[in-house]
């Protein structure tokens, strides 16, 4: 799930209309996350930040590596029970781009018995003039490396919050 994927000049969520995107980014994450328990490494590859990508080598190693991991977490079992977004998703409008924190609320079990419960999000970025996010999977962003995928987000950015526990 590392690879699921998926900031600014002057701006925020008052300059970007909102309402005309909740519905296709929530939508997209449903994708991502089904597909990536249901091992469809070609729809996780197609909401990949380009950054990710080239982070993995190139297209070629990224789907290569998509369909190794993906089909791992298959044969072990793991299976996504539910889905929830527990708080809007919070847009941020740049300078030639719209990023937006899409907070998620996931539970999944193994072949094992074993539950866990994540609290993540997605980080997308819509280019301007480009026609489909794209992601990065949020608990691989910090500080550090925020501006490596969305160059114009300002630095001291908040991240939603993230956490993991096992559920019984």
């Amino acid at each position: 799930m590392a690879f699921v994927f998926a900031f600014m000049g002057a701006g925020d969520a008052r300059s970007v209309d909102a309402a005309n995107h909740i519905a296709t980014v929530q939508s997209d994450v449903k994708r991502i996350l089904r597909a990536t328990y249901d091992a469809d490494a070609e729809t996780v590859f197609g909401y990949a930040h380009p950054k990710v990508i080239e982070l993995m080598g190139g297209a070629d190693n990224a789907r290569a590596l998509l369909i190794s991991t993906l089909a791992r977490m298959q044969h072990v079992g793991m299976k996504l029970e539910s889905l929830e977004f527990p708080n809007p998703p919070r847009f941020i409008r740049g300078r030639y781009s719209t990023i937006v924190f899409i907070p998620t609320l996931v539970r999944v079990s193994g072949g094992s018995g074993r539950r866990a419960e994540s609290r993540n999000f997605q980080a997308g970025v819509l280019e301007d003039g480009a026609s489909q996010w794209t992601y990065v999977e949020g608990s691989r962003l910090n500080a550090s490396n925020i501006q490596v995928f969305f160059p114009d987000i300002p630095q001291d950015i908040e991240l939603p919050p993230i956490h993991r526990r096992k559920v019984q």
